[in-house]
């Protein structure tokens, strides 16, 4: 593949284009996730793999969209992930849903959320992150996004999950196969 002169690698080698099968975006995210089948970017010299700056916020939002999918309760980590990408303090969020800080925390320190403050946060994410993607992406795309989280919301399970088995890191799907408007090669951008 062709060097990208204009970009470099922290070691000083040129990057190259390239296809990345399983990109660990854990580093960006602050949670474990994987990316599957991205387009990217690997160094020359070190073989270091990275993404594109520009699309690292997409990314979030589309992993943010994801937790909100996820069938079982919020962990304490995909409660606070969400609320970092709503981009709220704790007070700001409790402020939001109308009740104390110390009920924020308590999720985000591993007491269990109940399901009706799991139902609100994921419904103020879906809402917020979509809005976000509607600015960028394609409207189609983004009705489609938004109908598939909306039927999520609904199957939440009521249990958090039983045992750790049950519970996976994220794997996000080809941001470019999400992106794709149908019959075209092109990202919908």
């Amino acid at each position: 593949m062709k060097d990208t002169t204009n970009f470099r690698c922290q070691c000083g080698g040129a990057l190259r284009h390239a296809h990345l099968v399983n990109f660990d975006f854990s580093g960006f995210a602050g949670i474990q996730v994987t990316l599957a089948d991205t387009p990217g970017f690997e160094c020359r010299k070190c073989g270091g793999k990275t993404i594109d700056g520009g699309l690292i916020k997409l990314f979030l939002a589309l992993v943010g969209l994801e937790i909100v999918r996820q069938p079982e309760r919020l962990n304490a980590e995909k409660a606070r992930y969400l609320r970092k990408q709503l981009g709220l303090t704790q007070q700001q969020l409790a402020d939001r849903m109308g009740i104390d800080r110390v009920t924020v925390t308590n999720w985000e320190t591993g007491k269990e959320i109940s399901p009706q403050h799991d139902f609100i946060l994921r419904a103020f994410a879906d809402n917020d992150l979509n809005g976000g993607l509607r600015r960028i992406l394609k409207p189609a795309w983004v009705a489609k996004s938004m109908t598939t989280s909306s039927a999520a919301l609904t199957s939440v399970r009521k249990e958090p999950p039983t045992s750790r088995s049950e519970l996976h890191p994220l794997v996000v799907e080809s941001v470019l196969n999400k992106l794709r408007s149908p019959g075209k090669s092109r990202v919908g951008f």
